[in-house]
């Protein structure tokens, strides 16, 4: 069997009551444990996780390190996560979630001897009620597949997959500050097309925790109503549509620039529809809210920035669902997004 040194990347916010099961899970597994390390960043928790993190450190001083810092928010905890890998591959864990025993093993098996740039896997979703269902988006994972057929699936997630470290760090990929809702959406789409060397393992390695508390769902739990919130949503997605068009002119993918960002837009669109009743979405369920009038009116805001933007790179909508045609009414003036342009500025 294949064996490769991986780095186990995991962001911690408060998650002194999952931490046991994350990382017992990893440094449990059927694999060489001499090979596998752990990188953790407490990020300004408030309870005591810093604390619990200690003590396996403790067990394991040359396997487990520890970043301390400030509340810097989930993108920032990424990226700064990627610099600190030093092995020839990484893997992200969320500390809500966990990896089954024989996870490591099967992902290495199907790394074509270490030849691939990044490897994904099967996931199991585990509900609010403890109850272990398969996630049926990983019904599509195939042991075939190109890395734009992988994204056609809307299954990119940060976690449950392999990357060569120095092929994600040769596609000069970063997570932006303050970017903290669909980061990892943000980054297949840009990252997986530069794959020369993709994977897909058909094993089941990962059971994702659904928790409305974890550190990209509380921001959206707070703040769903609030404008600017909103706004920072749309920003975050020109942002990716702009550096998504500099990498794909640079690195000649406009083949596939036109998939991938019909992909991004509607996924950002059933996010803010989602939020409002607009879409009938079980997973959206905890973040929507009743339009009051004054809820209404943002929405329609966001709603024409969003519609300003796609104006802007000259995107057209283009999935013709039957909730497409509620956010199209929502969309129909477009006449009316001048104004909301000038608040599409972002740091470039």
């Amino acid at each position: 069997m294949t064996k490769l040194a991986i780095s186990v990347l995991v962001p911690c916010y408060n998650g002194a009551k999952y931490i046991n099961r994350c990382f017992d899970s990893i440094l449990g597994q059927n694999y060489d444990q001499e090979l596998i390390k752990i990188i953790v960043i407490n990020d300004g928790s408030t309870d005591n996780s810093l604390e619990i993190l200690k003590q396996y450190q403790a067990l394991h001083p040359t396997r487990i390190k520890i970043i301390d810092q400030e509340n810097k928010g989930l993108a920032v905890t990424r990226n700064l996560l990627v610099d600190s890998v030093d092995t020839e591959f990484f893997i992200f864990s969320d500390v809500d979630d966990y990896y089954l025993p024989n996870a490591f093993m099967h992902i290495v098996n199907a790394s074509q001897n270490g030849k691939s740039d990044i490897v994904t896997s099967r996931t199991y979703r585990i509900g609010i009620n403890g109850k272990k269902k398969i996630w049926w988006l990983s019904y599509f994972v195939k042991k075939h597949m190109q890395p734009i057929q992988y994204i056609n699936s809307n299954m990119i997630w940060v976690w449950n997959t392999l990357y060569k470290t120095s092929f994600f760090r040769s596609t000069g990929f970063r997570w932006k500050k303050d970017c903290n809702l669909f980061e990892d959406t943000s980054m297949g789409h840009f990252v997986y097309p530069l794959a020369k060397h993709f994977s897909c393992c058909k094993k089941f390695t990962y059971c994702f925790t659904e928790n409305y508390n974890s550190m990209s769902n509380a921001q959206r739990l707070c703040k769903t109503n609030d404008f600017d919130f909103l706004q920072q949503v749309i920003k975050q997605f020109d942002w990716f549509i702009y550096t998504y068009k500099t990498s794909s002119k640079k690195n000649g993918n406009e083949d596939v620039f036109e998939a991938v960002i019909n992909n991004v837009v509607y996924l950002y669109a059933m996010y803010l529809a989602g939020m409002f009743y607009v879409v009938p979405h079980r997973f959206y369920l905890p973040f929507r809210r009743k339009l009051s009038f004054k809820k209404e009116k943002n929405w329609r805001k966001a709603a024409l920035l969003f519609v300003a933007s796609l104006n802007k790179h000259g995107i057209e909508l283009k999935k013709p669902t039957c909730w497409w045609k509620r956010i199209s009414y929502f969309l129909e003036t477009k006449h009316r997004f001048n104004p909301y342009i000038k608040l599409l500025s972002f740091e470039k």
